[in-house]
């Protein structure tokens, strides 16, 4: 069960990876480009560390499950000329790493098989990394809400690549979860980092 589930979680952070390299051939910010390459190059190291745990442990490579499959199968019909599109990816990225990446990688140190020093300091490089992503994408998605206010807004609710995702990520979700649980995660340590989310607003004006 615990193969299964880094397995997962390679694919999750190779999905965010992914949606970070689209949200870096968007901006028209410089600046904003290049966090977005270096957060995605971030997300690719979280990804073959998870990889590195599985070799440590003579672990097999698993193809994704249904959900993760779901999810990847929708980077075809992302685009990121698409002011909806990116503004989509902005706005789920947040959601997403606070759902899958707060609640499972610390989750992680707490299992007996993987215990040490170096998946300690492993899980802190990505709390570290994962911080500054929530920030940025934040900042992004409030200037958003500026510009969109009111109707304005109306046009980005009509894009299929939400009818898409709302179906996709519950399952790239159970996936995760359903293992999770298995091996005694509990749910309501998820609040906390929820907490944090909500409250962005107030601590990144």
């Amino acid at each position: 069960t615990l193969v299964r589930l880094i397995n997962e979680l390679i694919y999750v952070e190779e999905i965010a990876g992914m949606n970070f390299a689209i949200l870096a051939r968007a901006p028209r910010s410089d600046d904003l480009a290049t966090l977005y390459r270096l957060f995605a190059e971030e997300e690719r190291r979280h990804a073959d560390g998870l990889r590195r745990v599985l070799a440590l442990h003579e672990a097999p490579l698993n193809p994704p499950g249904l959900g993760n499959s779901l999810v990847l199968d929708e980077f075809d019909a992302l685009d990121p000329e698409s002011v909806g599109d990116v503004y989509l990816i902005a706005t789920a990225n947040p959601v997403f790493e606070t759902m899958l990446d707060a609640g499972t990688v610390p989750f992680l140190r707490t299992h007996p098989a993987l215990a040490s020093d170096w998946f300690e300091d492993f899980v802190k490089r990505i709390t570290r990394d994962e911080a500054a992503h929530l920030a940025v994408n934040w900042m992004v998605i409030r200037e958003a809400g500026e510009r969109y206010r009111g109707l304005r807004g109306l046009r980005l609710l009509l894009n299929p690549s939400i009818v898409r995702g709302m179906i996709a990520v519950p399952f790239m979700s159970l996936d995760v979860y359903s293992l999770a649980h298995r091996l005694g995660y509990r749910f309501e340590t998820l609040l906390p980092a929820f907490g944090k989310l909500w409250r962005l607003h107030r601590r990144y004006p």
